[in-house]
């Protein structure tokens, strides 16, 4: 179970890959199906030690708390009330803590900016794997977010959705 980034690379005047790379990350082909789709000349996985999780995790402004959600997950594993209740209210109390901004997450957002400021279309495509990375999955959307608000927003774009940046 892990975080994927996938990247469409278009217009790029430098080596998108590499760019990656001098920040410490792999920039290879992206070989899941679903990458098609992604616009651009170029379509990576963006990766740190084998996922994106470590420099892309779950943001709050995208995802919201659902207890119920979460309250269903642990009556399916057949949990009990009370063991139910004290889950929710953690992870509740979990998803209400700040997040720390990390030094991966910064890097993937330097390496970023470096290329759409040099004029790149950087096209973004995160998603959340329970198996295998070249799974296919649907795409839920498409938004284009001008580069300011992108950052302002801690760099941070929903699962499932590509997000176009521009300047």
């Amino acid at each position: 179970m892990c975080r994927l980034i996938m990247m469409g690379i278009g217009g790029a005047k430098t080596d998108a890959t590499e760019t990656f790379r001098q920040h410490g990350f792999y920039a290879e082909p992206a070989d899941n199906p679903t990458a098609s789709v992604i616009p651009g000349d170029t379509r990576l996985k963006i990766t740190r030690g084998g996922c994106s999780c470590d420099f892309y995790p779950c943001h709050e402004s995208w995802h919201s708390f659902d207890a119920s959600k979460q309250r269903r997950r642990y009556e399916r594993q057949g949990w009990t009330e009370s063991k139910i209740d004290r889950a929710v209210e953690a992870a509740r109390i979990s998803a209400a803590r700040p997040r720390p901004v990390n030094e991966a997450a910064e890097a993937f957002a330097s390496a970023t900016r470096q290329l759409v400021a040099q004029g790149t279309r950087v096209t973004l495509l995160g998603h959340f794997f329970d198996g295998h990375f070249t799974e296919p999955f649907r795409v839920a959307g498409r938004i284009t977010v001008a580069i300011d608000e992108f950052f302002a927003n801690g760099d941070r774009f929903p699962d499932d959705t590509l997000v176009t940046l521009v300047a």
